[in-house]
Formats: structure tokens, sequence, C-alpha cells
């Protein structure tokens, strides 16, 4: 799916737009969204603006849009190889694999932590909608849903979901760092495991506080450094055992290589991943009322060939590992 080719129903409600570079309010004229002040331009496609064009000129930032583009997280698991991308089944397989997919050991948990059942009726934007599972938890029920993502052929694939229960929502294709919202624009932000990705996690922070109504809720997922995949299976089994640290000569790289191994292909790697303490997570979100973590995200897979060792693990002890081992910082804040 490219950005001419976008599968409805998005809708044409461009009120909460305001241009990435200058806040100006816009006006659509001609298949194009205009700033007041300043005349900047923003083509629509098939009614979704691209805000992108304007701010990913960067050579980090493009790679990242063409990574994601080239393949968007979840779409190229083995199990959905034989589905026809958009068939019922399809929709139903890949949105199932991701409840099975996030587990700490056993038991699932991303249903409950990003709170989809008790939203409702809410403004809620989505940075980051990828193939489109999680938003559509939140149109289910009843909310005014926006979306964003990077990656024109998420933005595709999202919409066609929603199209697939005849739901909607406004999309676009748009910058974390550059949200194209005014102030105080939303109840609800969103973002599972997306501004870890971008160059300034931290501008992004920034951005979800401004565009986040006073009183209003956000819930972000961002990677810990102190987990068993980040030092387990990324550094210690293909940093060290596969002998790529010595390659790279740099653990942020070897985390970038290593890491969304989903998306990867023989001729697209991922650019960049970055990898937080809760420490830092706190920090960063820590001009919002009020900011809980929790850790989640802990599979035998993610110990590689230490996991031999779990079985020596006491239960007790298990239960407490997601706790401190898990990949997902689970960040809720209230503004």
């Amino acid at each position: 799916m490219n950005a001419s080719g976008y599968k409805g129903p998005q809708r044409r409600d461009y009120a909460l737009y305001r241009c990435p570079v200058t806040g100006s309010p816009l006006e659509e004229r001609n298949e194009e969204l205009v700033a007041v002040e300043g005349g900047r331009r923003y083509r629509l496609h098939d009614g979704v603006p691209d805000f992108a064009s304007a701010t990913v000129a960067d050579n980090v930032k493009h790679d990242i849009q063409a990574f994601w583009d080239n393949a968007p997280c979840g779409i190229t698991h083995p199990d959905f190889a034989s589905l026809e991308s958009g068939s019922p089944t399809y929709y139903a397989d890949t949105e199932r694999k991701r409840w099975e997919t996030h587990r700490d050991f056993e038991k699932p948990f991303l249903r409950e932590v990003a709170a989809f059942d008790a939203i409702r009726g809410r403004r809620v934007l989505e940075i980051g909608c990828g193939i489109g599972v999680d938003a559509i938890q939140f149109a289910r029920g009843g909310n005014d849903l926006y979306v964003i993502d990077l990656s024109p052929n998420s933005v595709g694939q999202t919409l066609g979901r929603l199209a697939s229960e005849r739901l909607s929502a406004q999309a676009a294709v748009a910058d974390a760092e550059n949200l194209p919202f005014g102030a105080d624009s939303f109840d609800v932000v969103y973002s599972f495991g997306v501004i870890h990705h971008s160059p300034s996690t931290e501008r992004s922070v920034d951005q979800i506080y401004r565009v986040l109504k006073t009183g209003g809720t956000a819930i972000v997922m961002l990677y810990s450094r102190y987990s068993a995949m980040a030092l387990l299976q990324t550094f210690l089994h293909y940093g060290i055992r596969k002998g790529h640290y010595f390659r790279l000569r740099s653990f942020q790289r070897v985390i970038d290589a290593w890491t969304e191994l989903g998306s990867r292909t023989e001729s697209s790697v991922n650019p960049l991943t970055r990898v937080f303490s809760v420490r830092e997570c706190k920090a960063m979100f820590g001009k919002f009322a009020e900011v809980r973590t929790e850790k989640h995200f802990l599979r035998p897979s993610h110990f590689a060939e230490f996991g031999r060792f779990l079985a020596f693990v006491p239960q007790g002890m298990r239960a407490r590992l997601p706790g401190l081992l898990g990949w997902n910082i689970l960040i809720k804040v209230r503004k």
C-alpha cells in the first residue's frame, strides 16, 4: 500500500490539524492543505495528508521511514505468508497473533495494560498505527480516532482494517517529533513501541505533552535497556556469541541491527532502536502531573541460550521476572 492507494474510510475533517513546522491553521485547497500563515503546502492522497514530507529531511528519518514502510510491524510473520493481505482471515489472524505474542511467559498482558476496553467515547490519537490492530480496538470503543504513522504503507494497512468493519479514523502520514495538531487536542494519546525508533524520543514526548489536554492521559511503551531481550538475546547472543559487536564496534549499533527482526529483510535492516532505563523514562515524562511505570513482555526466547536455566528458577521468582527483565516499559501519565 502506498500513499496514492489508501483504502477508506478515512474522514476528511482537518479542523484539528496544524502545520507541523509553524503551527499555523490549515485550509483545504485543491487536494492540498495549505498553511494560513506562510503558505506551506501538504499534499492530500485520497484524503490523507502527508505532513512527513516537510520534516523527514535527514538521512536517519528517511531510513526509518523506508524500513517500516517496507515491512510494517507484524506484517511479515511466517504465519501470514499464505494469507491474502486485507482478507478477513488476514485481519483476524494478525489480531490474534498480536495478543499471543505479547506475553509475560504464558500470560498475555497487552489488552489489559493498554486499557483498550476502558477507553470509550474519547478523542484518541495513536502515534504509530502500524497494521492497525491497536487502532481498531479504540475504534470499536466508539472513540473519535486519529492515527498517524511515518509509513504510508502502515496508514493504508490501518485504514483497510478499519474499513473491513465499517469503522473510520482521521489518518495522516506524520512524524512523531513534529505532530501536526494544535495544543490541547486529545483526551488520550497512545503509542506502543514507536517513539524509541525516533532520533529524538525526548522531543516526541514533548509533543505528546503539547497535544494532550489538561487532565488527559497518555499510554506509551518504550524498550528497556535492562531487559533479557537487550542484554541476553541482543547483546550477548547476537553481539558477542555471533560476533556482531566486534564488527559493529558499538552496543547501540548491535541494538539497531538486531532488534525488530520481524520486519528485517535481506535488503532492509532496522536503522534505529533506542533503549531506556525506567529512571530515564520517568525523567523524560517528568513534566506530567502523574507518571506510573511497569515492565512487561518476557518470553523464554528472550534469554537465548541462557533460557535453559529457567527450569531451575522457583515459580515465585519466575512470576516476578517480567517486572525486572521485561522488554517493554509501559509508561502511563496524566497531564
